[in-house]
């Protein structure tokens, strides 16, 4: 009886021990990793610092944004999103800001930057310029609630002036 005992507690030990490093092998789900938004300016390249001033691009040029990995310092390209479109991957807003420092108008300009003109329209209100970026890695098309984010949701907004 004391040797079936002892084999019973021996074994169940032993199993206890082989689920623990069993367990201990399993990595765990990671994290997504976190990325940093950059406003591109259209005319040099740079970015677009917070209170910058710029020169204003050519009517429908793209807002272009860099994506870079926060931890790496890497920028991203197309092929580190499922759909190979970084562009497809974030959206941005232009918003104009009155002289007393409220948002007061947003503009439809479906990724590109506003026409002059359609600035100079409202110049007599406004004198500074928001874009906000919303980054989101998840294809629009995938509609899994389980699905894994490779890269974390990340908003950014830039206020900018305009040289007259």
């Amino acid at each position: 009886m004391k040797r079936k005992l002892a084999v019973l507690l021996l074994a169940a030990l032993l199993l206890t021990t082989c689920m623990a490093m069993f367990c201990g092998c399993v990595d765990e789900e990671p994290k997504p990793r976190e990325v940093e938004l950059e406003l591109v300016n259209p005319i040099t390249g740079d970015e677009i610092k917070y209170g910058d001033t710029i020169d204003w691009p050519e009517e429908k040029t793209y807002i272009e944004v860099r994506i870079k990995d926060a931890e790496t310092g890497e920028y991203l390209n197309n092929f580190d999103f499922p759909d190979n479109s970084i562009r497809g991957s974030y959206y941005t807003r232009f918003i104009l800001i009155s002289d007393s420092g409220i948002e007061t108008k947003q503009l439809e300009t479906e990724g590109y930057w506003p026409s002059l003109d359609t600035i100079e329209d409202y110049s007599y209100f406004y004198n500074e310029y928001r874009i906000n970026i919303h980054f989101d890695c998840k294809p629009k098309h995938v509609k899994d609630p389980e699905y894994k984010r490779k890269y974390a949701t990340c908003v950014a907004s830039v206020i900018f002036y305009r040289n007259k």
